[in-house]
């Protein structure tokens, strides 16, 4: 697999259309915007790099580091009746993130979620989990434009 990148332009809060030339040596990207050939030069401080996993979402989107997916988080097999507290259906999101080795779960929205469970018991990897029509996973955001899809709720409100 050739690695893909997209890339977070931090100051103006969005993504670049197309990477045009990666400069290693200034540590600089010449980046194309708006799909009218706007090119721009960043320097690498200014900008956030998020690799491609390789795999698809069940819409066929491309998943990539950052990327907020909503999944079926209810297995009867894993969980009891009530255990996502706040979550509607067994519905829940969570983050994709590259370790050192490749990409894995991060940051989840309801903690107590059956997924982890899943893959320790059964010796599952993400990838296998992506791939199993099972989850349902679906791109619903990225961290950096939508980081409101993992704040817990706080069930206790004070007046």
């Amino acid at each position: 697999m050739i690695p893909r990148y997209r890339v977070w332009i931090k100051e103006e809060k969005c993504f670049a259309d197309c990477i045009e030339t990666i400069r290693y040596y200034a540590k600089e990207i010449v980046l194309s915007r708006g799909g009218i050939c706007e090119i721009d030069c960043f320097d690498f401080e200014d900008v956030i790099f998020t690799q491609s996993t390789g795999l698809k979402d069940k819409n066929g989107k491309e998943i990539f580091e950052g990327d907020i997916l909503k999944f079926n988080d209810e297995w009867a097999e894993y969980c009891y009746e009530g255990y996502v507290d706040g979550s509607v259906e067994g519905i829940n999101y969570v983050e994709v993130v590259r370790s050192e080795a490749c990409f894995e779960f991060g940051k989840t929205k309801f903690p107590d979620s059956s997924l982890f469970i899943l893959m320790e018991d059964e010796r599952l990897n993400f990838k296998d989990l992506i791939k199993s029509e099972d989850f349902g996973f679906e791109i619903l955001g990225n961290i950096y434009e939508n980081p409101e899809l993992l704040e817990v709720e706080n069930e206790t409100k004070t007046n």
